[in-house]
């Protein structure tokens, strides 16, 4: 009986080493400054109190359902980060990718956090 178990519990063990061929996540980088256009230094621009966070991901389902290459991951990201949160752009930002695969499915994904900067507005004038 303890024989049968311990055989079991080995094919487990097995079945579920497989299961997860890779799981890995990494800096991609710590960036001081990240647009994705052009910005007018000659205006003044204020932080966002809220820490901006955004993230892309493709999945893979035996090959990648997109573009995987770091520098189109980390575009797509910045984009989303500033398209979402209605930014200029990012200082102080981190951008984090992990990726996993289970059986024959698996996902990329880029994680980017930094604080976001708008364009400061004029005050606006009360009427009396």
């Amino acid at each position: 009986m303890k024989a049968l178990k311990n055989k079991v519990v080995l094919i487990v063990v097995i079945l579920f080493s497989f299961m997860f061929v890779a799981n890995c996540v990494s800096v991609q980088g710590n960036y001081a400054f990240l647009s994705e256009k052009e910005i007018d230094f000659n205006k003044d621009y204020e932080k966002k109190p809220q820490t901006i966070k955004a993230e892309y991901s493709i999945p893979f389902v035996l090959f990648p359902l997109g573009d995987t290459r770091a520098s189109r991951m980390s575009s797509e990201v910045i984009q989303k980060a500033c398209k979402e949160n209605g930014v200029e752009f990012l200082t102080n930002t981190q951008i984090n990718s992990s990726s996993y695969y289970f059986f024959l499915y698996g996902e990329v994904k880029y994680e980017l956090v930094g604080d976001g900067w708008i364009e400061k507005q004029a005050p606006t004038k009360k009427g009396k």
